[in-house]
């Protein structure tokens, strides 16, 4: 079973080099934080290193003590942070705002923290793609045991829980604009038959279902996207700021205990 499976993905692989059309998200997020002037925050980055000029936040204090970023926060996103009004340059995350279960409040706080023009990128799947709706209709414990038989190899990155809360293009666009962000743009990627791949004619299968959906731009039923947008010159301070000054602080012992990554 374990070889007719590779064969399948392998074979798999071959045929949506030759039949996808997609872009490269991951290349273009990086870009995108790359570009980001000034001091940021990178929320949900677990142990990946980032950049000198990003302060790596995650949940899980655990995933933090891997990380090799110097400065590191150990902190949920769903709360107030600990950071001035208008203090950061930019706030970024991937493959993290479908496991927050209150997307609005991350986005107000965000929002309210960054300074004007300051930049709000994040890599996200959405919640009407085929796969999030059966993910969200099965049982975590089921998808999460389908997810080890199929792709084993993705145990580290995969397989966390998710919600979607708002987690689909027009929403969240409705939502930047409501606490003064400007979208600036949002990349599209239609492809979910890479999970499909361990058997060749359910992947072709899906793979027209994407064409479908891409040519007739129901952009709400993607598999995931790249949001971009900015803080207006003028926007509203949230009635909860917390005055404190923005840190470079290190992981302290005994905070969080759950992790968050890619479904």
């Amino acid at each position: 079973m374990r070889a007719f499976i590779e064969a399948n993905k392998r074979l798999s692989d071959k045929l949506g080099k030759l039949f996808s059309r997609n872009q490269d998200l991951y290349r273009l997020y990086e870009e995108e934080v790359a570009a980001c002037p000034g001091f940021g925050l990178e929320i949900g980055a677990g142990r990946h290193a980032r950049p000198k000029n990003c302060i790596a936040a995650d949940l899980s204090a655990g995933e933090l003590r891997h990380n090799e970023s110097g400065p590191r926060l150990c902190m949920d996103a769903t709360s107030p942070w600990p950071f001035t009004e208008k203090s950061l340059d930019f706030v970024s995350s991937r493959w993290l705002l479908e496991h927050v279960p209150n997307t609005r409040a991350f986005v107000r706080e965000a929002a309210a923290t960054l300074t004007p023009g300051g930049r709000f990128v994040h890599l996200l799947a959405c919640r009407y793609s085929m796969i999030a709706s059966m993910n969200r209709l099965l049982p975590h414990s089921v998808s999460l045991r389908l997810l080890q038989q199929f792709f084993p190899e993705s145990g580290e990155v995969c397989g966390f829980e998710a919600h979607y809360d708002l987690c689909w293009p027009g929403a969240l666009r409705r939502l930047c604009e409501e606490h003064g962000l400007e979208v600036e743009r949002i990349d599209i990627v239609y492809a979910q038959a890479w999970y499909f791949s361990f058997f060749v004619p359910f992947f072709l299968l899906c793979l027209a279902f994407d064409w479908a959906r891409r040519l007739l731009h129901l952009e709400n039923t993607c598999h995931c996207f790249l949001l971009v947008a900015s803080r207006r010159v003028s926007c509203p301070p949230r009635e909860d700021s917390i005055q404190l000054p923005a840190p470079i602080v290190r992981v302290p012992p005994g905070c969080g205990s759950q992790s968050r990554g890619r479904e």
